[in-house]
């Protein structure tokens, strides 16, 4: 029972609002994660497994990277394809080759193949000499200058100190399933005197040759990002973790990264516990230029701002570089092994390694404040008009991608575990995770195999928050039912085709709570069975995604009556913007995103509007 009397009011101190500062950490996060490489579009009909879409297979990508100097990207590049045929094939293949125009394509004895590149649409098509059966390889090497695009500085970045290239084109891929088709890589580069590069997937071997640096790198599992950095790091191994961790060090940073060493391995052996064990045989952090904006999680290695790399724990926006780090280290799981085909699967990536990054923080704070933070940041920040469902292609196009992608999917993921229960959820993550591990996954796939691995009727929930768009706006009146003095009545509308389980926590007068569930779907009208009432919680776990409309507007505490108590609850709340993790949209009486004077002012001109 709360113990505050309005008496109290003109004691309690009114909290300053949300500062800039505190916004502008959110919004350098979101920039910071919302990584956007140019993923193709759906193809309709497509088989979504791996190994099983278009006319070929591709099998492998040896990549030998040659040329540059320092703060140049190497100029030179050597690709040899390795593939099999899917059908019969005459004719030409058609490759996707955006950032390379081919000089020369060869087969495997030396004779040059006739091929042609399209400029506009990137496409390659390599000449075949005769005819090739289903299932026979076909193997080529195309000789080319090596042109990454780096107009996006997420993507690419050239002419500094670090640079970096993880753009989906500069290397030929499937010109059918670009995605759908992924491939094992062989990557080499020869860098300049004083410079060291990294690569995706383990570093196999390292040489100097005069006065540059061969290094080799190799992926262990089929990807379809190639990724590589180049800058003057020194590297430093760290054994703590499920796998060894190489540090990339910039020379011209001081220490040699422990702080980033400790973090990477704890997260990993967090995520090991929750999706199974770590999937690669290393996992190397590299720190990129600050131009990049954004934090990057290939296939091994992870590539995380140079400013991050060099914020110290002691540091108050340190829970912004665990936060980032652990995200890109969920995609080991999340996008690597359990790899997606196109746009409409997006938050099967970024909204799993989202959620990873909650469960994370959950571990280390105590706290969901990171799963609430993302909750109220998607119902406050995306409008009904931009809104989107999970599983489409517009919620990648639209404004409000890293709204919908990562914090609406990573939220849909913690709700799900809140209704299965967390051994459960977990248990059922991690065979997920095991059965699509080396393929290719997509939504409709997760439903399936989550329905029959539960035995739960889950279609309803993923229907909602997933394949549909919005929330209900609910609009709660409360009153002692009529001739009960156990009973009360409350009346919830604006649910409209939203149904579902939801979930109220009655404090009574005698300081005990009972907590029930009332089914949107039976409304608008319920009557509740309990002791004497004084106050009202509505779905306090966030199970659901809703906004909270009391009616009387300055009722925020469901009691039946505007009181003191609200007041005190306003102000209480006062100096909360959302995404705080503990928003409630009770108190924001004026509806303005703000708990402030106002929502105050406004529940005590509503004194006495109750019944």
């Amino acid at each position: 029972m709360r113990a505050w009397t309005l008496a109290a009011l003109a004691l309690l101190p009114t909290p300053a609002r949300a500062d800039d500062a505190v916004r502008a950490t959110e919004a350098e996060r979101a920039r910071l994660l919302d990584h956007r490489w140019p993923l193709p579009a759906p193809v309709e009909g497509a088989r979504r497994k791996a190994d099983e879409t278009g006319d070929y297979d591709l099998q492998s990508v040896a990549i030998e990277l040659d040329g540059g100097g320092p703060g140049e990207l190497p100029t030179e590049a050597r690709f040899e394809v390795s593939l099999i045929a899917s059908r019969p094939l005459e004719g030409a293949l058609v490759l996707l080759a955006a950032f390379f125009e081919p000089e020369a394509v060869r087969s495997p004895e030396g004779d040059l193949l006739e091929f042609r590149r399209d400029p506009g649409s990137g496409e390659l098509l390599v000449g075949l000499a005769r005819r090739v059966d289903a299932g026979e390889v076909v193997r080529f090497t195309i000789e080319a200058p090596f042109s990454p695009s780096c107009a996006d500085a997420s993507a690419c970045v050239t002419g500094a100190a670090l640079r970096h290239v993880v753009e989906y084109g500069w290397y030929p891929m499937s010109g059918e399933f670009p995605l759908g088709d992924r491939f094992t890589v062989d990557l080499t580069i020869s860098a300049p005197g004083g410079e060291a590069p990294s690569g995706i997937g383990l570093r196999v071997s390292e040489r100097a040759e005069g006065d540059r640096r061969v290094v080799r790198f190799a992926t262990e599992q089929r990807t379809t990002l190639v990724a590589l950095a180049q800058g003057p790091y020194v590297a430093h191994r760290v054994d703590d973790g499920p796998a060894p961790i190489e540090l990339l060090v910039p020379s011209t940073a001081a220490g040699n990264g422990a702080p980033m060493g400790a973090l990477a391995a704890d997260a990993m052996r967090a995520f090991e516990t929750m999706f199974g064990p770590y999937p690669f045989g290393r996992l190397a952090v590299t720190p990129i230029d600050d131009a990049a904006g954004v934090g990057i999680g290939p296939q091994a290695n992870i590539f995380l701002r140079e400013r991050e790399w060099a914020t110290s724990p002691e540091e108050a926006r340190y829970d912004i570089v665990r936060r980032v780090a652990s995200h890109e280290i969920g995609h080991q799981w999340f996008a690597n092994l359990v790899a997606i085909a196109d746009t409409r699967d997006l938050w099967l990536s970024e909204g799993f390694a989202e959620f990873a990054a909650t469960r994370y923080s959950e571990r280390l704070t105590g706290t969901d404040a990171h799963f609430r933070t993302n909750y109220w940041a998607y119902l406050q920040r995306v409008p009904a008009v931009g809104d989107a469902p999970l599983w489409s292609t517009d919620a990648f196009d639209g404004p409000y991608r890293f709204e919908i992608a990562y914090q609406k999917g990573s939220a849909v993921l913690e709700q799900l575990r809140r209704r299965l229960g967390g051994d459960v959820f977990d248990a059922v993550m991690a065979a997920y995770v095991e059965a699509f591990a080396g393929q290719i996954a997509t939504t409709p796939e997760l439903v399936d195999f989550w329905q029959s691995a539960t035995g739960a009727s889950l279609r309803p929930f993923f229907d909602q928050w997933v394949f549909g768009e919005g929330h209900p706006e609910l609009r709660l009146s409360a009153a002692p039912a009529r001739g009960a003095s156990d009973a009360i009545a409350l009346r919830i509308e604006g649910a409209g085709a939203f149904a579902g389980p939801l979930p109220l926590r009655l404090h009574l007068a005698d300081g005990a709570v009972d907590t029930v569930s009332v089914a949107l779907e039976d409304g608008p009208d319920y009557r509740l069975r309990a002791g004497p009432v004084q106050w009202i919680e509505v779905d306090p776990d966030l199970t659901m995604f809703r906004r909270v409309r009391p009616d009387p507007a300055g009722d925020v505490d469901l009691s039946g009556v505007v009181d003191g108590m609200d007041l005190l609850d306003v102000h209480f709340a006062q100096g909360r913007e959302a995404p705080d993790p503990a928003w409630d949209d009770r108190v924001d009486v004026n509806r303005d995103g703000a708990v402030d004077a106002f929502d105050a002012r406004a529940v005590r001109e509503q004194f006495g509007a109750g019944w």
